[in-house]
């Protein structure tokens, strides 16, 4: 995730293309990299998984990379709400929903 990061910095003012190049230099793996692009308005346009992440980059003031990932339970299968909020509790986690970071987002956008 570092290394991405790295690279949107460095591509973030440069062309579409050259972007591209870039990222087929830095990133080689058989298969797929999956990459979520967020909507341009952010939450004020979608609020999807992707647009919560790079708004909550934004109003941290990092750069607007992330990763999303579901917390898997022994049955193979994303953790329920619950039982995602009491892991987070019990690792010293922090647990946010998607109103949270949307509530945040408005406060943060006055």
């Amino acid at each position: 995730m570092k290394k991405f990061a790295d690279l949107v910095k460095r591509t973030k003012e440069k062309d579409s293309k050259v972007a591209v190049q870039e990222l087929g230099k830095e990133f080689r793996s058989p298969g797929h990299i999956p990459i979520c692009i967020a909507s341009e308005k952010l939450l004020n346009e979608r609020k999807g998984h992707t647009e919560l992440v790079i708004s909550l980059l934004e109003m941290a003031g990092l750069t607007p990379v992330g990763s999303g990932c579901e917390i898997m339970g022994e049955h193979g299968k994303a953790l329920p709400k619950e039982e995602a909020r009491n892991y987070a509790e019990k690792n010293n986690l922090v647990f946010l929903e998607g109103n949270d970071i949307i509530k945040a987002w408005k406060q943060w956008l006055k």
